[in-house]
């Protein structure tokens, strides 16, 4: 599953055709599915070896690292997506 389709909002905001009808999925396999992946993203940046790289190099990674550790820590309140509709949403205009 491509990232635009698994998170459509996004695709919309950057303006990625064929993508504006749809929405997130929200069934709990499909969040099971997301916590897999950033755990398995979260894995493999700990295994990552950062001897001998750069300071950006180290920050990157450090906010790299916060995508996943972000979502595995809002995992536990088992929120749920909802589409959202303001004045700067993402529905096109």
């Amino acid at each position: 599953m491509t990232a635009l389709r698994e998170d459509p909002f996004l695709a919309n905001y950057a303006e990625a055709a064929g993508y504006n009808r749809l929405v997130p999925a929200v069934a709990p396999a499909d969040q099971r599915r997301r916590m897999a992946a950033a755990d398995g993203l979260a894995k493999r940046l700990d295994a990552t070896a950062l001897d001998g790289v750069s300071e950006i190099e180290r920050v990157s990674a450090g906010i790299l690292r916060f995508i996943p550790e972000h979502a595995l820590a809002l995992a536990g309140f088992d929120m749920r997506r909802q589409p959202c509709l303001s004045e700067s949403g993402s529905i096109p205009r």
